[in-house]
């Protein structure tokens, strides 16, 4: 399936933005809250009650409950510099990377790409992707060559699935990492990470150093003018700090969290506690900010001051988000407010009807913000935050292709002694359900893992066995039967390559195999030409045999028309074996796997378009007997890019150019129906294991994975016409040429 071109968008940063704002904008409504208490006390308490729905004495209450928060009461879960170090380790551990290959750098390169996948008012841009990490082979649109246009941070776009795939390169991985995955299994490396280290690495990378005032422009998101007016200069990293990160099972929460935060015992929550540094945030936007109340426009910047006074130092705004379902929104707290009941000085009837008799001090908190705002905070949150919750939590309309979920197995979340939680990174998860998206795939991460380790732990010449091999060649036939003669080898059928390569060459002969992926020179001789043809000649003593060549004999063999000379060369083989008949010693005619191998090696026309559309090069032949049938075992070398369809794209910085597949396919003589073929073996990966010590990983296996991978790829069209096309030599073979038997390569 031809992949097709996207378009390319600039970077929307709104999501993120968004939900900064809407704590900022909390804290705000809670400083109306301290200009509503002034304001209440010229107000009486009648009069205040039928007005607001609550009492003057609820908002004093709430007001000194605000103070009363001791941190170590609300951030349990505290992390140090080296979790941040951790996470990367643990990152690398789960792709099986060497240490030190995702860095800094790389993420940026994800959060960019994430952000600029999005479809939220997505702006058609032709500048080129630039990444470090993006593929060097990955398109570029017409006119955005290097050099055409300065690019910006806001134009430079890098596509997702290239910057997760770029990566994987040959040289950044373990290999001894790699091989410890059990494809059967779905195990491998055990490199859990933790909430805590998860928690240190957002800190590290978006706030203490100041990425997240990069990303984020709060002054030009900000939708009301007044809000946009007092946002402007303002910088996120000096308002709030990331206290915790806790991604918890329901089950394993307290039954007060569990009602603060609506949980359920089988879903996973990421609960993330911030601190604000409340008289800052004050004097920094209320100083300029006013709010329409619709009755009234509250005017703070007289009261910044005092309100920053009255205030505590500090805040702690905790958000918890179901993972598994983004939907459900956004539950936030202040300190830990949610998990206390209070008892209200007094409650309107329609208050008791939206919130009911018993309620938390959030609650109230809540109420009162609304009274005194005239906005409902937690829609607010919720509002302003639905963009960055398909980037955390799964959803089926989700605008993303990121999604913290995809990278963490939900499952193996489980708590950690000393506290916390840990989890299992799902890295090669993300990068199967975005190739999947792409392709239209099943891909899984099993499915990835599995053809990483064939292309890192085995390669295309696990799979050619010297003394097997008939891709042999020299420049100079002559030169090969002087050094025949002084090696003192009597047919090309006695050399073994193992044993006889290096004196042949020693003596002049100028042996070389054509590995796969190697073109072999024009003028080059197949060390095994010729035997073929003489093994017809031999058996059927045919005249003027220096007259024909195999092409001739393959004629023959297939169907369809022949030359003069041909037709000449079949009349004489039939006459033999008519004669044959009539003596009752019919001639039988020899065929070892040398004789097919070289023959079909270079006469490429025997395959079909399905399998020569795969670049499909015979590197060696061996034939075998098993239960009373003939078997040929085929190795070829085929392209990546045909056998990939379109999807070696996104590994173009890894794969090689061409793999080694053995085929077996069922060449008993006379047979009235044969055996279907099948792949027996890729690279080193063959029906029983490897050639390195992969746990699990099978040629059928690997197959699967493939054709996962790769929606349009038809092995079993591939193996029909090998069948067909060697099923239709054989069966020319019996009409035209008599008895014939193949020889087993073990006494060929």
């Amino acid at each position: 399936m031809a992949l097709e071109e996207r378009p390319k968008v600039k970077l929307k940063r709104r999501n993120c933005a968004g939900f900064v704002i809407s704590v900022i904008l909390f804290v705000v409504f809670i400083g109306a809250l301290v200009g509503g208490s002034i304001f209440a006390v010229n107000y009486g308490s009648n009069i205040f009650k039928e007005t607001f729905g609550f009492a003057i004495s609820d908002v004093i209450d709430c007001f000194n409950d605000l103070g009363d928060a001791k941190r170590e009461d609300i951030v349990t879960n505290p992390y140090d510099k080296k979790d941040a170090g951790a996470f990367y380790s643990s990152l690398n551990a789960s792709l099986y990377f060497k240490d030190g290959t995702i860095d800094k750098g790389f993420v940026d390169d994800v959060v960019d790409a994430a952000v600029s996948a999005t479809s939220d008012g997505p702006q058609i841009s032709d500048e080129p992707q630039t990444s470090a990490y993006v593929s060097a082979s990955a398109d570029v649109t017409e006119g955005g060559a290097e050099g055409d246009k300065e690019e910006t941070e806001e134009e430079t776009e890098t596509d997702l699935a290239s910057v997760l795939t770029g990566i994987l390169r040959r040289e950044n991985f373990d290999a001894d990492k790699l091989a410890s995955y059990n494809v059967a299994e779905g195990s491998g490396a055990d490199a859990p990470m933790t909430d805590r280290q998860m928690a240190a690495f957002l800190d590290d990378y978006l706030l203490s150093s100041g990425k997240i005032d990069e990303l984020v422009d709060l002054s030009e998101i900000a939708e009301e003018p007044s809000v946009s007016e007092a946002l402007d200069g303002v910088k996120v990293s000096e308002l709030i700090s990331l206290d915790q990160v806790t991604i918890t099972k329901g089950s394993d929460m307290s039954e007060s969290d569990k009602t603060a935060y609506g949980a359920e015992d089988g879903d996973v929550y990421m609960v993330l506690t911030m601190s604000l540094d409340v008289g800052k945030t004050v004097r920094d936007v209320l100083a300029d900010m006013k709010v329409d109340t619709g009755d009234m426009t509250l005017n703070f910047s007289a009261l910044a001051d005092s309100v920053a006074a009255s205030l505590p130092a500090t805040l702690y705004f905790t958000a918890a988000a179901d993972m598994s379902d983004a939907d459900a929104g956004i539950k936030v707290n202040i300190n830990r407010m949610a998990q206390e009941e209070c008892k209200m000085g007094y409650l309107s009837d329609e208050l008791k009807a939206e919130y009911g008799e018993h309620i938390s001090k959030f609650d109230r908190l809540c109420i009162i913000v609304k009274a005194f705002s005239g906005r409902d905070v937690l829609e607010l949150i919720n509002e302003y935050s639905s963009g960055i919750l398909g980037y955390v939590c799964r959803s089926d309309d989700a605008d993303t292709e990121f999604c913290l979920s995809d990278i963490i197995d939900l499952g193996s979340v489980k708590p950690v002694e000393g506290g916390g939680n840990s989890f299992t990174v799902d890295a090669y998860g993300l990068v199967a359900k975005i190739l999947s998206d792409r392709l239209g795939s099943n891909a899984t991460d099993a499915d990835i893992i599995a053809l990483m380790q064939t292309i890192i732990c085995t390669d295309e010449l696990d799979a050619l066995i010297p003394n097997e091999r008939v891709d042999v060649y020299v420049n100079d036939k002559a030169a090969l039967d002087r050094a025949m003669e002084s090696c003192g080898i009597a047919s090309v059928e006695d050399i073994d390559l193992e044993r006889d390569l290096n004196r042949l060459n020693a003596a002049g002969a100028g042996v070389f195999t054509a590995d796969p992926g190697v073109e072999v020179p024009a003028g080059a001789v197949n060390v095994y030409s010729g035997l073929l043809e003489r093994g017809v000649f031999d058996a059927y003593g045919i005249e003027g045999a220096e007259d024909y060549t195999a092409e001739d004999i393959i004629a023959i063999m297939q169907s369809g028309t022949l030359t003069q000379e041909q037709q000449a060369l079949l009349e004489q083989i039939r006459n033999k074996v008519e004669q044959g008949e009539i003596t009752q010693e019919p001639p039988v005619f020899e065929i070892t796997d040398k004789m097919l191998g070289s023959a079909i090696r270079d006469m490429s026309d025997v395959f079909g378009e399905e399998i020569a559309k795969y670049g499909f090069a015979v590197h060696s032949v061996t034939i075998n007997e098993s239960g009373g049938k003939m078997y040929a075992d085929i190795t070829a070398s085929v392209t990546v890019a045909g056998l990939m369809n379109g999807a070696d794209s996104y590994f173009s910085d890894i794969l090689p150019k061409a793999i080694a597949l053995t085929l077996r396919t069922d060449i008993t003589p006379h047979a009235e129906t044969r055996d279907a073929a099948s792949v027996v073996r890729f690279n080193g990966v063959h029906e029983n294991g490897s050639v390195a010590p992969l746990q699990g990983l099978t040629c059928g296996r690997l197959i699967e994975a493939l054709e996962n991978i790769v929606p349009d790829l038809d092995l079993d069209s591939v193996l029909a016409e090998l069948s067909g096309s060697i099923g239709e030599v054989l069966d020319n073979l019996g009409g035209n040429f008599g008895d014939y038997v193949f020889v087993p390569s073990e006494t060929a």
